[in-house]
């Protein structure tokens, strides 16, 4: 190797070391989860729009498209 090309190499911590599959998976699992808990308000609101009553219980008394 010529002096200009060694300089401009990447240093050796700096290399990646996974594979790009290996970083898509990892990819992957951040960002289902993340996607999933910002989901998680709308569908609650869209169960809320629908809903007839809503006591004290988790799911609602009945639902309505009216």
């Amino acid at each position: 190797m010529s002096l200009i090309t060694e300089s401009l190499a990447m240093p050796a911590w700096a290399r990646p070391t996974a594979s790009p599959a290996h970083r898509l998976r990892l990819h992957t699992w951040i960002a289902i989860p993340v996607f999933t808990l910002l989901a998680l308000p709308l569908l609650a609101t869209l169960l809320y729009a629908v809903s007839t009553r809503w006591g004290a219980t988790l799911l609602p008394d009945g639902l309505t498209l009216e």
